[in-house]
């Protein structure tokens, strides 16, 4: 086999590794998931979520509609995962004021629009009575 036979070769060997690994890649890209709550605050929207050990999450927005629309990407690594649950919270500020906030496939979340909402849902401190 001549110097172009190795080069074609080479070249073809490296084709399909690139073209595997993308292959791979898109088909363990991870997963959907959906959001433990939402609330607004004022004119921030707090998401919550839930997410396991040596889990990978992306939480992202799209707000050029006029809808917000929100989805939590998460990708498992390799390995012993232990079964824990691991809480998370991503805050976005929306210069709209409260609006609807759907996911991409059109289902919409329940988030609370108004602040006395919000505040009636948030704990209350609690005053420690004693003798001094």
């Amino acid at each position: 086999m001549g110097r172009r036979g190795v080069l074609a070769v080479v070249v073809l060997t490296v084709a399909l590794a690139v073209t595997s690994g993308g292959w791979y890649l898109s088909a363990n890209g991870g997963h959907e998931e959906e959001f433990a709550s939402c609330r607004f605050e004022g004119n921030t929207l707090v998401l919550t979520y839930l997410h396991g050990v040596r889990t990978r999450v992306e939480p992202s927005i799209d707000a050029r509609g006029g809808d917000l629309v929100v989805s939590l990407r998460t990708r498992s690594g390799g390995g012993v995962q232990p079964a824990i649950a691991l809480f998370g919270e991503v805050q976005f500020q929306s210069f709209s004021g409260p609006t609807t906030v759907r996911y991409p496939d059109g289902r919409v979340l329940d988030c609370g629009h108004t602040e006395s909402e919000t505040k009636a849902r948030l704990p209350r401190p609690r005053t420690k009575v004693g003798k001094r």
